[in-house]
């Protein structure tokens, strides 16, 4: 079976020198399938922009992916923000996947992030939570701490002056609470070795994603007296 999905490796390297040589084995790389880019700057913060840029533009599909690909740019927003900078992201254009027929094609991050604001809300289940596909049905469990991730995320992208759609996260915020003191993998069987627990980390994580959602929420610090008594 011959994917049709583009494998990308990436490696990063700083050197002191005034120059420097290193040797890259590419014989084993098919010649007509294959793209070899290299990049230089005098600084790190340079090759990091570039780098989100390479994330803005490469192909996601699950919903982690498609999250991590449009915070990449609203960490960028935030920094230039932070720095007193101008970021348009209504003029910052950014290259996006249609097809192996079409390949690329070129959209505002504004437009990029209002349809993720709309695609990600197919990615919820019935309980309320999000799991990473959303052809898988709904009797499927939802994943506990994607769906912190997201919450999270998608309190970062509100704060920018985005809408969102209220009853979606509110209800993604309730799910969390409900997990949270039931503590425990809805899929998984209790047995003397595995009491199906979420990690404690993933409980705090998750509280973390409420409080971004509504810092007001005073459950959210009941929950965190628990997680310490």
């Amino acid at each position: 079976y011959e994917s049709k999905t583009p494998e990308y490796v990436s490696v990063v390297w700083k050197t002191k020198d005034t120059s420097y040589s290193q040797k890259i084995a590419i014989q084993d790389i098919i010649n007509n399938a294959g793209t070899l880019k290299i990049n230089y700057s005098p600084t790190l913060f340079t090759s990091l922009l570039d780098s989100i840029n390479y994330l803005d533009s490469f192909t996601y599909w699950c919903s982690e992916q498609k999250t991590s690909s449009i915070m990449s740019s609203v960490y960028v927003k935030k920094l230039y923000d932070s720095a007193k900078m101008p970021f348009d992201l209504k003029t910052k254009m950014i290259k996006y996947w249609i097809s192996f027929e079409k390949w690329y094609g070129e959209k505002s991050v504004d437009e990029t992030i209002k349809e993720y604001l709309i695609g990600i809300i197919k990615f919820q289940k019935n309980d309320w939570g999000f799991d990473y596909w959303d052809d898988i049905p709904n009797k499927v469990w939802s994943d506990f701490r994607l769906t912190s991730y997201i919450l999270e995320s998608i309190s970062q992208i509100r704060d920018l002056g985005y809408n969102l759609d209220k009853k979606t996260f509110d209800n993604a915020a309730a799910y969390l609470k409900n997990r949270f003191y039931i503590w425990k993998y809805e899929w998984c069987a209790v047995t003397i070795e595995n009491s199906c627990k979420y990690p404690e980390s993933q409980r705090i994580d998750a509280i973390g994603a409420i409080l971004s959602y509504n810092k007001n929420d005073y459950e959210a610090y009941k929950m965190w007296k628990l997680i310490k008594s």
